[in-house]
Parts: structure tokens; sequence; C-alpha cells
């Protein structure tokens, strides 16, 4: 069986005449966008998120995420408090964390619109042919109005360039109050499932769930946040004392907490393609010629409760999966139905 074709590949007119079959959806935003995702994942099962596309939204969301640094010690200021992430992307790509005083910091820019300034100019040339008549007054008014107008420019070129260093490489963003993980051997860790949707709609889950562990004990404090916070393969595999058999980890490895887990887990995907059935086809376009594997990340937090961060198209197979080389037939021995019920 040959790996799927890209979306594009697809002969759409023939799949939607039904004379073709698709190794993609048409449409499954509401599954692979993550400004889209937090929509359909049940309550209390997806981290606090906001949906940021400027500077502006970035600074107000993060006040009502409650953003205080002058309210607390040393010590807290310094957490891991906030994960902004790419609507659109995978592999940890463009994620930034921020403590309290790196947020607070961004709230604090000044975010005057570039028209202020041009507003301030036009009134300075108004003042210069106007009144005050007496010449002291027109050069006092006119250093003030200047003063002004430079500040408002000044204020407006660092806004622009915050804008672009924090929010660069993409249009969509998600902020997100960090999570306080559950660790392994005092590691935080994320859960990657393979999820199989087959027709209108069908759904498979892989038995085997993946444990994959940050490369340093977890310390939200300021740090090598990457080596702590991103638990992410393709990343860990860059860090410094990376070791695969220790990070790359059978669900099972967890002890008696994995059948709770893994309950969990299969729990809140059922939910979260229920809601996605119930809005139609605007957000997850199903038809019966379709099929599509998705790469499924969790989070379990310090309570032991399964959160579903996010949901990824093409999905690698470089864990012990990978061994089927994806043979569909030894693939799908090893997947066990979802119940999805067709609302």
């Amino acid at each position: 069986m040959d790996a799927p074709a890209k979306w594009h590949e697809n002969d759409w007119d023939a799949v939607f005449a039904g004379k073709a079959v698709a190794q993609r959806y048409y449409l499954r935003s509401g599954l692979v966008r993550k400004d889209r995702l937090l929509h359909f994942v049940p309550s209390k099962r997806h981290p606090t998120t906001r949906v940021v596309r400027s500077l502006l939204e970035l600074q107000r969301h993060l006040q009502e995420l409650g953003v205080r640094p002058t309210r607390l010690d040393r010590g807290h200021k310094e957490a891991v408090k906030y994960v902004l992430k790419k609507a659109q992307s995978s592999n940890a790509s463009g994620i930034r964390f921020f403590t309290e005083e790196e947020a607070d910091a961004i709230v604090q820019i000044p975010t005057e619109p570039p028209w202020l300034a041009l507003l301030g100019l036009v009134a300075l040339l108004w003042t210069l042919h106007a009144t005050p008549r007496r010449r002291w007054e027109r050069r006092l008014c006119t250093a003030a109005l200047l003063a002004l107008s430079l500040q408002q420019l000044r204020n407006a070129w660092r806004a622009r360039k915050c804008a672009g260093e924090l929010l660069g490489g993409a249009d969509v963003w998600v902020l997100q109050r960090n999570v306080t993980p559950y660790l392994h051997e005092g590691r935080k860790f994320h859960l990657r499932a393979l999820l199989l949707c087959v027709g209108d709609l069908t759904a498979y889950l892989h038995e085997e769930v993946r444990v994959l562990l940050a490369t340093q004990p977890y310390n939200d404090q300021d740090g090598n946040r990457e080596a702590v916070h991103v638990t992410n393969m393709g990343v860990n595999q860059e860090v410094t004392g990376y070791s695969e058999s220790k990070q790359n980890m059978s669900l099972d490895e967890l002890g008696e907490v994995s059948s709770e887990i893994f309950q969990q887990l299969c729990e809140v995907l059922t939910r979260t393609l229920n809601n996605l059935r119930t809005t139609g086809r605007r957000h997850f376009f199903t038809l019966p010629n379709c099929w599509e594997l998705f790469g499924v990340d969790f989070l379990v937090n310090s309570a032991r409760e399964v959160l579903l961060l996010e949901v990824n198209p093409s999905p690698s197979l470089a864990m012990p999966v990978a061994a089927t080389a994806f043979d569909g037939r030894q693939l799908l021995r090893r997947f066990g139905t979802i119940p999805v019920s067709i609302l």
C-alpha cells in the first residue's frame, strides 16, 4: 500500500462524483487548525486558549488570562505561564513560552496606531500657519507637538518591530495558559495516538499510544525551555542527552495509570468528533469514499486529566508502529473502533 497522496494530488471532481477514493478528506479544518479545534473539544479537556491575530489581541488576551507580575515574588515571575503557537503548524514549529515578567513586558508595549503620529504632524503644520500669533507661543506649541509626534512614531515603530518578532511567520496564533503537567520520572511528556477516520464517519484508534518525554527534568522556571517544555520527538532529537529508548515509550510503561489515561483519551476523542458532526460539513467535510490518518497529541495535567492539544494531518510513523512501513493490512490489525455516533 502506497503512502497517502497529498491533498492537491486527488481528483476531487471524481471523488465528489463517487468515481474515485481520496486518501484525504476535502475539508478538516475543524480538526487540524488549533484556532478551530478549541470550539469542539469538550469543556475542560483543552488548555485555556485565545486566538491571536495581532499584537493588540495578544496584549488583550494576556490580560484576560491574568498577567499580574507586580503581585508575585521573583520565583513565580520567572515561571513559564503562557504558550504561543501557530494555529497551523506541527513539530513545535514557532512555539514560544512566556514568563509572567515577559508577558507583562508585552502588555506594556505602546501600540498607538501610526495615524496618530500623522495627525500630530498635520496639527504641527496647522500651528505654524495659524494661532497663536506670538512667536514664542508658536515655537512652544511647535516643540510640544513635534515631541509628541516623534514619540508616537517611535511607539508605532517599536510596536511594529515587536509584532514582527512575536507574531512573524503566521497570520493566526493561539495563546494558551501553560498547563501544569503530570510527570513521569520527573519529566514532562505528551501522548501521540494515531486516529484513522474512514468514510462518513467511522473512527479507529491505534492500540499503541506512544509517550514522548522531554529531555530534561521538568522545571517551570526560566531556563532551557525547549529541552524542558517541548516533548516533540523531532525537536528533542536535536537536544544533547536525548535517548530514544527512554523518551519514546509505550503508554503501558506508565504503569497503573495507563488504562485510566487510555479510557479518558478515547472519551475525549469520541466527544470531539461528535461535536464536529453536529456542525455538518463546515469544519469536517466527510464523504463515504474518503479516509485519512491523523496524529493526535494529548497532555496529562497534574490532576491526571487528559487534555487534547492538537490533531495533525500526515503524522510521522517514525515510532515503533513504523515497523509496519505503512502496510495497510498490518496497520489496521492494531486499530480498535472508537464509537462515533452519526448525529
